[in-house]
């Protein structure tokens, strides 16, 4: 029985993927978690190696970031975030409920209002 190498990629990126679950079962936070790691990359290669170990596309990594870059310029637009505040991760009170589960499901629902 022969593997071929996109099977051999595929289970590995499922295992790693695995990783950032952290026994939450869900999709959402799995995937801020799979951002956040492609953001900590220190360098363009390595966020390359890291969208190819996990089999995401870079393009929609690089989306994202635009995505998460527009929307902090607006936050702090209408002054719900410091104006010298880069990321939200600089100022902790804004992670405060970031590890309690309760409220980031309710927040995910809130925002689904009203296609929930």
């Amino acid at each position: 029985l022969t593997v071929g190498i996109a099977d051999y990629k595929k289970r590995n990126a499922l295992i790693a993927r695995e990783k950032l679950c952290e026994n939450d079962l869900s999709d959402h936070l799995m995937l801020i978690r799979l951002f956040n790691a492609y953001e900590s990359e220190p360098s363009q290669d390595l966020k390359e190696k890291f969208c190819d170990q996990y089999l995401v596309s870079e393009q929609a990594m690089r989306l994202i970031h635009e995505i998460k870059k527009r929307l902090i310029y607006e936050l702090r637009r209408c002054r719900l975030v410091p104006d010298n505040m880069v990321r939200a991760g600089d100022d902790s009170s804004l992670n405060k409920y970031s590890y309690n589960w309760a409220m980031v499901q309710a927040v995910i629902v809130a925002g689904s209002y009203p296609n929930i």
